[in-house]
């Protein structure tokens, strides 16, 4: 039980990305909290009689404030720990029990201020911390649970069709002599060239200023080092249909990837590495990558 505990925890999650994501998980936990306080009227919500509507709508307000602001601008306060790529399930409780808290402190000091004014006795923060709990956390924590089973099997069926695509032309790839000829990259010095056969090149990621070509030599993966940016590869290589960007650091031979993998975070192609069996290279795919890309 522990064991299958802390893998769930383990799990790749994706963190809401675009603008439009975000605003939209935030708008709907906002309306979700208005209409449970108006419809239900929990914790002595009662004794606020005429005044419900104009709590429930503020408390649903906070919580919509507090989630974009913390949407928006954590990631960019604390870069690596909202990595994309390492985002996984317990980072996603993480930023929810922050959030929680925060949501907390808001409602307490909003109502502290507000609730005399209404003659009204305002309950202290212990009170808003377990209201905002008991409101909030399990409907989150539900939501995760499920979203993460639905995005994995959404994605993993996505993988098994891609690759069942790619099987079907793989026969018409080896007929291909275009798909036999020898690339040729030149650095931004325009002195420094490295010349490597189609059929060899597995995928090439940027280190910096550099660009790193894996490649392979005698079955033995190698790699090179080349001063450019992918993007310049990316130009250079845009007249053979199956060497493609993936992601903003990697471009692949699509002829070379043997499995595409998906989890509820996104698609991992999976590269054979002749040289080590046990540690295959998993290239990243961004979210905004035409799948189609990979078998055309």
């Amino acid at each position: 039980m522990f064991y299958q505990i802390t893998n769930w925890l383990n799990k790749p999650y994706p963190f809401p990305a675009t603008t439009k994501a975000k605003i939209i998980i935030s708008l709907g936990f906002g309306k979700f909290i208005f209409l449970f306080l108006l419809l239900f009227k929990p914790f002595d919500f009662t004794v606020l009689e005429g005044k419900v509507l104009y709590y429930a709508l503020a408390y649903g307000i906070i919580t919509v404030v507090m989630m974009l602001v913390n949407l928006f601008f954590l990631p960019l306060l604390l870069p690596k720990f909202f990595k994309s790529n390492d985002w996984v399930i317990y980072k996603m409780i993480l930023f929810v029990v922050w959030l929680l808290l925060l949501i907390s402190m808001t409602n307490w000091f909003f109502s502290v201020t507000t609730f005399e004014a209404h003659n009204i006795e305002a309950h202290d923060f212990s009170f808003f911390l377990l209201v905002t709990v008991s409101v909030g956390f399990f409907p989150l924590i539900l939501y995760l649970f499920i979203s993460e089973r639905v995005k994995t099997k959404q994605y993993k069926n996505i993988a098994a069709n891609i690759l069942e695509k790619k099987k079907e032309r793989t026969k018409a790839y080896e007929n291909k002599s275009i798909e036999k000829q020898f690339i040729t990259l030149v650095g931004d010095n325009k002195k420094e060239e490295f010349k490597v056969a189609m059929h060899n090149l597995l995928f090439i990621n940027s280190e910096k200023n550099y660009a790193s070509i894996f490649y392979l030599e005698k079955n033995q993966v190698k790699e090179h080092l080349l001063r450019t940016t992918l993007t310049k590869i990316e130009e250079q290589t845009s007249k053979y249909k199956s060497i493609v960007r993936c992601h903003k650091s990697y471009i692949v031979n699509a002829n070379k990837v043997m499995k595409i993998q998906g989890n509820a975070r996104s698609f991992l192609l999976k590269i054979e590495n002749p040289s080590d069996s046990n540690n295959d290279f998993l290239i990243p795919v961004s979210r905004n990558f035409p799948k189609e890309l990979l078998f055309t």
